[in-house]
């Protein structure tokens, strides 16, 4: 089996404090066979002497070295821990973009779903000859018609919903403040009636959409097409809905 990066450097280490113990030990009795062979020559030294000078000279070196390849391990383990550390912040602020990039992709395609389901709406009461506030018609295939798109439309509010909730994280404040006003916005031109209903609840929802993707979405404005339903739009909102499209 292969030793691990981290196994590999303690073993480095240790080896080499084992190797320095054994040069300086090798030092130690070369200094004291030469103190021996100058004092048997000059017959005069202290050799006691010298040999305690040289094993302390000897002892200090090892333990300098060994001092020294104990921070240098320090050191490198620092390194290593910095290194890991960044590694992980680097993957985790990937994760954050690709989530950053999937919560928007997702909530721009719940935004498409539910402007195709309301265009259908606005299309088939105008296309029968009735107004945006005028439901139900009492012609039930029409009611049938509209009933379909606007359950579908609703489900896609509750996903945008879901998808609000679930992004808050990663999204900014501002983004989701604005997702949460529009679904709200989206819910009620749908669902009320009465005197409570927008004159132009569909154009209304076409106008608020709009807005918001122009904001938070301006590169990706051009996939909300009004082209087929241009001349059956509230004349106002259609003005403000064309601005800025090219």
């Amino acid at each position: 089996m292969g030793f691990s990066g981290k196994e590999v450097n303690m073993f480095d280490y240790r080896t080499k404090i084992a190797l320095s113990g054994i040069i300086v030990g090798f030092g130690i009795i070369i200094t004291i066979i030469v103190l021996i062979a100058f004092n048997k020559l000059l017959n005069d030294g202290d050799l006691t002497n010298g040999i305690t000078i040289a094993v302390e000279i000897g002892i200090g070196l090892f333990i300098a070295m060994a001092v020294f390849l104990h921070s240098e391990n320090q050191q490198n383990k620092t390194h290593e821990l910095l290194s890991d550390v960044k590694s992980i912040s680097d993957k985790l602020e990937l994760q954050r973009i690709r989530m950053h990039e999937t919560f928007r992709k997702a909530i721009l395609d719940c935004l498409m779903e539910i402007w195709k389901k309301n265009k259908l709406i606005l299309l088939n009461l105008r296309t029968h000859g009735y107004g945006e506030v005028v439901e139900p018609t009492n012609v039930k295939f029409l009611d049938d018609i509209v009933q379909t798109y606007k359950t579908q439309l609703l489900l896609y509010l509750q996903q945008l919903t879901i998808l609000t909730v679930l992004s808050s994280s990663v999204l900014e404040s501002e983004l989701i403040a604005s997702l949460l006003e529009l679904r709200q916005e989206i819910e009620d031109n749908s669902i009320q009636t009465g005197m409570f209903r927008a004159r132009n609840p569909w154009t209304a929802i076409f106008w608020r959409i709009d807005g918001f993707v122009k904001k938070y979405f301006p590169s990706d404005i051009g996939k909300f097409d009004i082209k087929d339903c241009r001349t059956l739009l509230e004349e106002k909102m259609k003005r403000e809905i064309e601005s800025g499209r090219s």
